[in-house]
């Protein structure tokens, strides 16, 4: 009769309340109901709860949880049994409470229970002002009506798992592939560490010994008593110079025969603020703020290592901070959790000149460096002590000036040894 029409914008709906909402449209071009009320069960099925109404603006029980114990409710009935009341003249039937009736002037009830999935999930329910005049082939268009909603009312609910489903599979792939886009970044740092340390290592042996013989030789002029004294002032010269030749093999070989970690229970905050203390010449007129979360609990690291490695990016935010107006370097502590577990997070900014664009993708990556008298082994260094510690460093620019190194280490840290 109506219903083809209400079929088409059925099956456009995408959500319950809308949903219901053409059931009631549907009951009033059959029955002319003065409101529609729909009340579905709570996820103990305990309550029973008014979620939408339609028309009229009243509630007969009186609250908008009927609890599922108060079976003289007719909602509360419906629901229970599984079938449909017809209340045609509401102070002549015993099945409602005659008082309530009264009281909002309600002379005739269907109450319809509503199924999905298999499983009843409430009522909803028509009220009338007016005496119904009952048709039965309209209500079993009614009760068709509604069991097709319910069937909309499935696919709806499916749809939402899937795309929720859909976006959690997406939100994990994104995160998997940025997990495998950083395990590829390590592994080609790692890969060019160990091809460049081998690298350096051949070279550092292949100067360190005609070094060690010109060494050698220069201490034997600077000691011979008949040299002239115009040659004394170049020979203290070549000696500076070889010390400072010394200092690049030893560098090198540092680099490309990392020492084995030993490891000992040290609290990270107590390395950093003895490290703080241990540069405090340099940090001249830099303003050093340390926020150190105090219940960040002792870690097996290797001391040394670890203290080389703040000092290494400590002597760069100094760096960076030269010739700055009121220069900044902050360093923070704190601990993070992941799905995997919770993580210490040092965090050290300056408000420097930042990390240079073309450089900040490979900073860790050996020989990196834009200082005339830098090696470009540092930042290289701190990366594979990191790594060996099980821990993460990432650097970044700042958004209002200065760079950021981000480090990570799980709070039960384990070593390679």
């Amino acid at each position: 009769m109506y219903t083809t029409e209400f079929y088409e914008t059925l099956l456009s709906a995408s959500s319950k309340e809308e949903i219901f909402r053409i059931c009631f449209n549907l009951a009033k071009k059959l029955f002319n109901p003065d409101a529609g009320r729909v009340y579905l069960f709570n996820e103990t099925r305990d309550f029973l709860v008014n979620r939408f109404k339609y028309g009229q603006s009243y509630n007969i029980d009186g609250d908008d949880k009927i609890s599922s114990s108060q079976f003289k409710s007719i909602i509360v009935r419906t629901a229970i049994e599984n079938s449909f009341q017809i209340i045609e003249d509401t102070s002549k039937d015993r099945r409602v409470e005659k008082r309530i009736m009264q009281k909002f002037n309600i002379k005739s009830i269907i109450a319809i229970p509503i199924e999905i999935m298999g499983i009843t999930q409430g009522t909803i329910t028509f009220d009338f002002k007016k005496k119904l005049n009952f048709d039965e082939s309209k209500f079993d268009e009614l009760i068709t009506f509604i069991k097709t909603a319910s069937l909309i009312i499935e696919r709806v609910e499916l749809i939402k798992k899937v795309t929720t489903l859909d976006n959690q599979m997406k939100e994990e792939l994104e995160k998997m592939s940025l997990k495998l886009e950083q395990a590829n970044e390590k592994l080609l740092i790692s890969g060019r560490m160990s091809a460049l340390g081998q690298l350096a290592s051949g070279v550092a042996h292949e100067i360190k010994n005609p070094l060690a013989v010109i060494k050698m030789l220069i201490d034997t002029l600077d000691n011979e008593e008949d040299k002239g004294n115009k040659f004394k002032d170049d020979i203290k010269v070549i000696k500076s110079e070889i010390i400072r030749l010394e200092d690049i093999v030893n560098h090198f070989l540092n680099f490309a025969r990392p020492k084995k970690i030993q490891k000992t229970d040290e609290n990270i905050n107590d390395l950093i603020t003895e490290v703080v203390d241990f540069l405090k010449i340099k940090f001249q007129n830099i303003d050093v703020k340390l926020d150190l979360y105090t219940a960040i609990k002792n870690i097996l690291i290797d001391r040394n290592q670890m203290k080389q490695v703040f000092i290494n990016i400590l002597l760069n935010a100094i760096e960076a901070c030269k010739n700055i107006n009121s220069p900044v370097i902050e360093i923070n502590t704190s601990i993070i959790s992941r799905p995997e577990g919770r993580y210490i997070k040092i965090v050290v900014l300056d408000n420097g000149k930042g990390i240079q664009e073309d450089i900040i993708d490979r900073i860790f990556e050996p020989f990196t460096t834009t200082r005339d008298d830098g090696l470009g082994l540092g930042l290289s260094i701190t990366y594979r002590i990191i790594a060996d510690h099980g821990g993460n460093i990432v650097a970044m620019n700042r958004l209002t000036g200065g760079a950021k190194f981000d480090i990570t280490f799980p709070e039960k840290t384990s070593m390679i040894n």
